[in-house]
């Protein structure tokens, strides 16, 4: 008897220094071996709910979303109040791309702990990837009404933030976050994302980094990164984040679509057209992989193919005017200027603001022998972008046909100026 209590006080100390030993290393990023840790750790003692809850954030770390969820749901046997587990059982859904699941479990966990802020933030983000944007603000504006009390606190809000679009107040949260724990690494990843959101990728870039130098395996960071680092123009180092991303998570369509679009921006359009493809089998539901597919086939000339992605991209999101624009300009290659017109219309009417659909429009109209309208569309184009080089030069071309000299001079000396060789020649042929 002395020695079996004796056994039994020896795997209770061991199973708890084995639970240390594997939270540090989650602490650390290391979430692959933490498990080897957690799981000799419940081996010794299956009553410890920490261990279950711990070991689940380390799977879904790692990709193994529904050993996480098992976890999670083993943790709550052990303690039904845990209202962190219903949290992460709905945020390990949204991942899988269930947000109605999702919504229950957070419902859960804030019928527990209704000013959770975690959990307030998590149910706003899945309602608004449902289109539910009028349901999800009060949701993120309850979190921002939560008081922050540590750095996870202080993350959540910058997330609330970022989410509604307040990017200063997100980084000033983040900044708060990253100095309370400097080795938060979704603190850096997501101050990042922002950074790039306002347009900022070199400095993202350096948030990326540090997110990746704490957690090597982190395969959000290496999205992003590739994502600023294709801003930049260092398709070549983008192009190798996103295959790191797929190493990790090979049924990640996104970075699959990303990266095709990176070949797409070094004319490279048949093998991006595989990415593309390799994405739309991944994930059927994204408008913008068959929009991105579509601007290949046009590259490439496969008109048909294009039209027929442009069409189904339309099926998905029926108010993106890039969409709208880029299938008016595909047709009007084919021939069609009528119906081209209409779908120039139709981006327009998404964004009256679009200065290169009324550039397209004018040059069906063009094409039709509707000048006057065209010189409108053209005007409108140049007043929405003065850089528009190639608007000054349609313009000019137009009026000089309607013997306009002087306004045709005009416009060719502003077109050549911005770069447009025709001009630059038709200037010292006329203007000089």
């Amino acid at each position: 008897m002395l020695l079996f209590l004796k056994s039994g006080i020896y795997n209770s100390y061991k199973a708890k220094e084995l639970y240390k030993q594997a939270k540090k290393l989650s602490d650390q990023g290391q979430y692959r071996l933490s498990i080897i840790y957690y799981n000799q750790s419940i081996e010794l003692d299956s009553s410890n709910a920490e261990a279950y809850y711990n070991r689940g954030v380390a799977y879904s770390r790692t990709g193994r979303s529904m050993k996480a969820i098992a976890d999670f749901k083993k943790d709550l046997k052990l303690n039904p109040e845990d209202y962190y587990a219903d949290n992460y059982i709905g945020f390990v859904w949204h991942n899988l791309g269930n947000d109605s699941i999702a919504l229950k479990e957070y419902d859960k966990a804030l019928a527990l702990h209704p000013d959770f802020l975690n959990a307030l933030l998590n149910k706003g983000v899945a309602l608004s990837d449902m289109g539910k944007d009028s349901l999800a603000t009060p949701e993120f504006r309850k979190a921002l009404e939560q008081d922050a009390t540590d750095a996870d606190d202080y993350y959540d809000l910058g997330s609330a933030h970022a989410r509604l679009g307040e990017y200063g107040e997100a980084i000033d949260k983040f900044n708060i976050s990253i100095s309370m724990n400097s080795n938060d690494a979704h603190a850096y990843n997501y101050r990042g994302y922002v950074l790039s959101e306002e347009g900022k990728d070199s400095v993202a870039i350096l948030d990326f980094n540090r997110a990746i130098s704490i957690e090597p395996d982190f395969e959000n960071a290496y999205f992003n990164r590739g994502i600023s680092l294709c801003n930049l123009g260092k398709l070549e180092q983008a192009i190798t984040d996103f295959n790191r991303v797929i190493e990790l998570t090979p049924k990640n369509a996104h970075a699959y679509n990303y990266r095709g679009y990176v070949l797409q921006k070094q004319d490279k359009d048949s093998l991006a057209i595989l990415d593309f493809n390799k994405s739309i089998e991944l994930d059927s539901n994204n408008s913008n992989t068959y929009f991105n597919r579509a601007v290949s086939y046009t590259n490439l000339w496969d008109l048909d193919n294009a039209i027929d992605d442009f069409c189904t991209s339309l099926d998905r999101d029926s108010t993106d005017e890039h969409t709208y624009n880029y299938l008016g300009y595909t047709l009007r290659l084919y021939g069609d200027n009528k119906d081209a017109l209409a779908y120039f219309d139709a981006a327009i009417y998404y964004d009256s603001t679009f200065s290169n659909a009324y550039y397209n429009r004018a040059i069906s109209l063009i094409e039709m022998g509707r000048t006057k309208a065209a010189i409108d569309d053209l005007t409108k184009a140049i007043e929405l972008d003065p850089t528009d080089a190639d608007s000054f030069y349609q313009r000019g071309m137009l009026e000089f046909k309607n013997h306009n000299l002087e306004d045709a001079c005009a416009d060719m000396e502003d077109a050549a100026d911005l770069g447009n060789s025709n001009a630059i020649k038709f200037r010292e042929k006329h203007c000089e």
